[in-house]
């Protein structure tokens, strides 16, 4: 990917930058600083966990500049967390079996002064959990455990903890904000809106595997063309294609009426005095989509004029709206083929995606800044 507009690296940008991911690292930093165990419940762990604990160090600094992290634990094969901590502050040769590993800790106070990071693999949890009901920290520097948990709800029955709800905190939208910032610097802000619109669409919440796609293939390419393929052993096709839908309904809707505004705009005296036409000569004038009968140029929408330009008039003269620019025409039929699509709830094919992104804003223009074709596990998903 050609260089963003921001210099940072995207772990930084993250945690940094967005505001969910900011709120969520100054609320874990209070939790410790109130001398609670905090424990992260997230379905699918924390993106860059080095950076988040980098950032919620540095907010304890101000106030806490006692504390140490730990964040090196080694688990061998079988390894509980007790155990594992005991051997990590060499307290092995004083332990004795007549206590369990969490009660011996909790006597020793061997965490004061300490914040223990880890990620809980699923075989530990209950032996965390245990380890949290059986070390009360009182005060931050008591020693406090800062737990990632990829559960969906909280354990029962523990006290002295925090337990926070990442997924509370982070939102599609940060996602849209993020990878809006990772988007090439050069690109139109048309192509950048819609690439983030993709990539959120087909990644989610997911930023620092789509932080990954950035780089990946041409970034002049239609974003999905470059991310598709990186998704295609986790999602059908047919959910794939669903995920592109939402984006472009999402995004290239509203180019679509801009563009059909502008068309009208430039076409108005013609189109004005086709409407006229067609009210004094067709039995049944201009028809909505409900079947009433337009009263003003104003109701009519793209469907109305296109097919004012292909019926032709009574004395069969040429057509009731004749444009005589070949390039609006086109433009034209572009958007009542992808207002249609995107309608009946089908993908846009690629090659319009392009025409439409690359001439967005311009009076009028058919630009292509993004060409490209969909992989062929996204053609099978269009039901097109």
């Amino acid at each position: 990917m050609s260089a963003s507009a921001f210099a940072a690296s995207p772990n930084e940008l993250w945690w940094d930058t967005i505001s969910g991911p900011a709120r969520f690292v100054r609320d874990v930093a209070s939790a410790l600083r109130g001398g609670k165990h905090v424990c992260i419940l997230s379905r699918d762990g924390l993106p860059w966990h080095a950076t988040f604990r980098s950032r919620v160090r540095d907010a304890l600094v101000e106030t806490e500049n006692d504390l140490q992290f730990v964040d090196d634990l080694e688990f061998g094969t079988g390894d509980m967390p007790g155990e594992v901590l005991v051997r990590y502050f060499g307290l092995d040769a004083m332990y004795r079996a007549s206590k369990t590993h969490e009660e011996f800790l909790n006597e020793r106070r061997a965490l004061k002064n300490y914040i223990v990071c880890a990620a809980a693999r699923e075989q530990e949890i209950e032996q965390w959990v245990k380890l949290m009901r059986a070390y009360s920290p009182g005060s931050a520097d008591g020693g406090l455990l800062l737990l990632d948990m990829r559960l969906s709800r909280a354990p029962a029955g523990v006290r002295n903890v925090k337990f926070m709800e990442y997924w509370n905190y982070v939102t599609e939208y940060d996602a849209l904000m993020f990878a809006g910032l990772l988007t090439d610097s050069a690109m139109s802000d048309e192509s950048k809106r819609y690439s983030a619109a993709v990539t959120v669409a087909l990644f989610g919440t997911d930023v620092e595997r789509s932080s990954q796609s950035a780089g990946s293939g041409d970034a002049a390419q239609d974003p999905a063309e470059r991310l598709v393929p990186l998704l295609a052993d986790d999602f059908p096709a047919d959910e794939l294609a669903r995920r592109l839908w939402k984006a472009q309904a999402q995004t290239l809707f509203p180019l679509i009426m801009q563009q059909w505004r502008y068309f009208f705009e430039e076409w108005r005296d013609r189109i004005d005095e086709a409407f006229e036409y067609a009210s004094s000569h067709l039995p049944y004038g201009v028809q909505g989509t409900d079947g009433e009968t337009i009263c003003s140029p104003d109701e009519m929408e793209i469907a109305n004029v296109r097919y004012l330009m292909r019926r032709r008039r009574c004395d069969d003269s040429g057509q009731i709206l004749y444009i005589p620019d070949e390039t609006a025409r086109e433009r034209l039929e572009l958007l009542y083929s992808m207002r249609n699509q995107i309608a009946h709830g089908k993908v846009c094919k690629a090659e319009d995606v392009a025409m439409l992104v690359g001439s967005a804003g311009q009076r009028p223009g058919n630009a292509r800044e993004m060409p490209g074709k969909y992989p062929d596990i996204l053609q099978r998903g269009l039901g097109s």
